[in-house]
């Protein structure tokens, strides 16, 4: 359209405004925190919490035989009469991480957590000297 004050538009047209959300995801990463060097990343899994329960337990292994254990409560889910934080946010209250190293293996890992549609992050840090450790603290983090 060019030169005109009243242009016209044949619709029907959907706007949508902040774009679709991603679904119920989260990213779970372990690192090896190094004192005197750069930080490496281990491992990554994404957990899809729209396939979980409101609230539960799961174990999920990774490539190195480590496994990783996180237990959970979702609040404010839609339909789920559980509030959940600021302006219908949905927050995910972790209250148990844990890690389990394979055999033989060293070093203070940690967790960071990352809620896929809002970029938000949450970090367990490394307990030195435990190469498989154990975080009780409620952590909480908006995340859809």
């Amino acid at each position: 359209l060019t030169s005109t004050t009243n242009p016209f538009f044949d619709g029907p047209y959907t706007v949508g405004l902040g774009g679709p959300k991603d679904d119920e995801k989260i990213t779970l990463e372990v690192w090896d925190f190094d004192e005197n060097s750069a930080d490496d990343l281990l491992e990554t899994i994404t957990l899809d919490l729209a396939q979980e329960s409101e609230s539960g337990t799961r174990t999920m292994e990774f490539v190195s035989g480590a496994s990783i254990t996180l237990t959970w409560k979702i609040k404010g889910r839609e339909g789920e009469g559980s509030g959940g934080g600021e302006d219908g946010d949905t927050t995910l209250e972790v209250r148990r991480m844990a890690l389990a190293a394979p055999a033989g293996a060293s070093g203070s890992p940690g967790v960071l957590m990352t809620g896929k549609s809002r970029n938000t992050q949450v970090r367990w840090a490394a307990q030195h000297g435990k190469a498989s450790p154990e975080w009780l603290d409620l952590r909480t983090m908006v995340y859809d």
